[in-house]
């Protein structure tokens, strides 16, 4: 016998309850980001992301690849990375500190170069 395939209304519901949770705290943690860095001249965007292989995939990007360089010379992506974790242990202590978090740098140079400046085929990426 052939078992039913279609979710019923009630699995769909939760599937959108677990979906949901997934994003939770994450547009809290984008926005205080932005508020820290957005004073830094090279500062240019800041995404994060629920994963599959990880619990979250930030992007930091900056405006130019040799802005990354000097960031990651002067210890700013180093800075920036221990913010994201720490505001992520604020706004989802439901994870209390087991909980990972893969980090990709980028520039804004890079988005327009190989992505039409488009933000979101890089996410996609």
């Amino acid at each position: 016998m052939i078992k039913n395939t279609i979710p019923s209304p009630e699995e769909y519901e939760k599937a959108d309850r677990d979906m949901d949770k997934l994003f939770d705290g994450l547009d809290e943690v984008a926005a205080l980001f932005k508020r820290r860095f957005s004073a830094v001249p090279t500062f240019n965007q800041f995404s994060i992301l629920p994963q599959m292989d990880v619990d979250f995939r930030a992007y930091i990007f900056l405006n130019t690849d040799a802005d990354i360089i000097e960031a990651n010379e002067a210890g700013l992506v180093t800075e920036m990375r221990a913010f994201v974790i720490e505001l992520l242990k604020q706004a989802r202590p439901d994870l209390g500190s087991k909980f990972s978090v893969d980090f990709e740098t980028d520039s804004f140079e890079n988005i327009k170069k190989n992505y039409d400046g488009n933000y979101s085929f890089r996410l996609r990426g």
